[in-house]
């Protein structure tokens, strides 16, 4: 056995606990969400219908239908998502499988390689395998996790973005040779940027990463420049096609940007003060999304002093863009991209009754986030 597959092997043995009791508590939720819908005080008209829609609930719903139609007969409002993880659930209808099985199936297996890769990158990064393991289980158990148990693609940028990170962070010794991980890397960082709109933040860490290595040679600095590029081609490609297609090539931002969406980008503070002022009106989504918005912004910043520089500043991007909307609707799912997140949290669970106390209340809160959501309370 090669050192390699032995560190994937501890890794997913890493990876598998997390993995599977994440999916009990979703679906414990999912079944009650369910039963209550129709009883429940917090429901309301389309509780029952969301409940019902299980894995296919929310946006999961968009991703089925283009997967089975195409862009053009849904229309411009099918832009905002991205081809990548719908071109895969088609791919796999044409070989016979049907669209909710993918993505029942996909989803979860996608998200248990997404674990590993975190794995891997907190390996590359320097961190000790307890901060890695601890981190696991956080993010395992974040709220925002049950996009990975509904049709969404964060399972699949997650991996891609975990992946690329870790290849680009493992590259440093090889700083004088053309390195075929910072090609792979933007090979991947581009299907990222064309899976969700914020692979494109990659490009940050990428950077930053090229700069602290310090390329010698035309062949080093060629083949950073060759990832650093991928998730602007990967990005434009898709754009390049709306233009094609329908005739603007912003269509997909625009479209996102819409008051009815995400809302138009506005100052992150100046949001979060507005965001805050709804809670205290008795909002009850608003109020239910802040303490981890609380929490992910801490933990931005306390990323900044435990991990890799290119992991922090890429971490706060994410959580910058969540909050850039005129509303909080799916922070916790965006905060799932941001691994230097719960690294930086893993840190502060060296106390192992500390962190069982945290664990437990962190499950306890993605059972509810995720009841909420297919009562139809909360965006997921």
């Amino acid at each position: 056995m090669t050192k390699s597959s032995a560190s994937v092997r501890s890794s997913l043995r890493s990876a598998a606990v997390p993995w599977a009791v994440s999916r009990v508590v979703i679906v414990a939720a999912m079944l009650v969400a369910r039963w209550r819908a129709g009883s429940s005080p917090l429901s309301h008209a389309g509780a029952a219908a969301r409940a019902a829609q299980g894995v296919g609930a929310w946006d999961a719903g968009w991703y089925r239908a283009i997967a089975l139609h195409g862009y053009a007969s849904l229309g411009e409002q099918s832009t905002r998502f991205f081809p990548v993880w719908p071109g895969m659930l088609r791919g796999l209808h044409l070989l016979g499988v049907p669209v909710l099985w993918s993505m029942a199936i996909a989803t979860s297996l996608l998200w248990l390689g997404a674990l590993v890769a975190i794995d891997r990158l907190g390996s590359a990064a320097g961190l000790s395998g307890t901060v890695r393991s601890t981190s696991l289980w956080l993010i395992a158990l974040w709220p925002g996790a049950i996009a990975t148990v509904l049709g969404y693609a964060e399972p699949l940028l997650v991996l891609l973005v975990a992946c690329s990170l870790a290849l680009v962070l493992g590259a440093g010794d090889r700083a004088s040779t053309w390195s075929w991980r910072w090609v792979v890397a933007g090979a991947l960082g581009g299907v990222a940027a064309a899976t969700r709109p914020v692979g494109i933040l990659l490009v940050l860490p990428f950077a930053l990463e090229a700069w602290r290595q310090r390329p010698r040679g035309a062949a080093a600095l060629g083949s950073r420049l060759v990832g650093i590029g991928g998730p602007v081609i990967g990005l434009g490609s898709y754009l390049a096609w709306c233009r094609h297609q329908f005739g603007d090539a912003l269509l997909p931002l625009r479209i996102q940007t819409q008051a009815a969406h995400h809302g138009g980008l506005t100052n992150p503070v100046s949001g979060l003060v507005g965001d805050v002022r709804l809670a205290l009106d008795h909002h009850l989504s608003d109020a239910l999304h802040l303490p981890f918005v609380l929490i992910a912004i801490l933990l931005c910043m306390l990323a900044f002093r435990r991990v890799a520089l290119s992991l922090a500043v890429y971490s706060a991007a994410v959580v910058v863009v969540a909050l850039s909307g005129h509303n909080l609707d799916s922070f916790e799912r965006y905060v799932l991209a941001a691994p230097g997140v719960f690294f930086a949290g893993a840190t502060l669970l060296a106390n192992r009754t500390l962190k069982v106390v945290i664990l437990v209340g962190l499950g306890g809160a993605l059972f509810a986030y995720s009841a909420l959501a297919l009562g139809n309370v909360v965006v997921p």
